[in-house]
């Protein structure tokens, strides 16, 4: 029988703010449905086989289904969140009405195009993040953390 692969959360991990939310995402995933990992902890062929690019990262949060799906930014979120039956009413909700749905996209965008400044402002590690072509990936193990 063929191994069963895991959904993934990949973020930002130099940025305070994904921090933040990552641990409020670890909370909340109970049982555990997600394995959430920084994508700088992810050598090239993790790319590869997940179908994103550091770059992909560098802009948003993405999700990638146990099935290959990826879902990027607020519809990531709305991903991981919809696990859970409030979730689901909620994301459910604001789905459903086009104007709440573009409100929420333009939101999050203006938080990401914004986390350094508001990791600074909240007193979080500021974001560090590299060009992706300079930036080094750690291979060590990331194939044990991949399966």
């Amino acid at each position: 029988m063929g191994q069963v692969r895991p959904d993934y959360l990949i973020y930002d991990g130099d940025c305070g703010v994904c921090q933040l939310a990552v641990g409020w995402a670890e909370r909340l995933d109970r049982p555990v449905t997600f394995s959430l990992l920084p994508w700088q902890s992810l050598a090239a062929e993790d790319f590869s086989r997940l179908g994103i690019t550091p770059e992909d990262c560098t802009r948003a949060v993405q999700v990638v289904t146990s099935d290959g799906q990826i879902f990027s930014g607020a519809a990531a979120i709305n991903r991981f969140l919809g696990r859970r039956r409030v979730g689901r009413i909620v994301i459910g909700l604001i789905e459903s009405v086009p104007w709440l749905c573009r409100i929420e996209h333009r939101l999050y965008r203006l938080v990401a195009d914004n986390r350094g400044a508001i990791s600074a402002r909240l007193g979080l590690d500021t974001c560090r993040v590299a060009p992706p072509a300079v930036q080094s990936h750690d291979t060590t193990a990331s194939s044990d953390r991949m399966e």
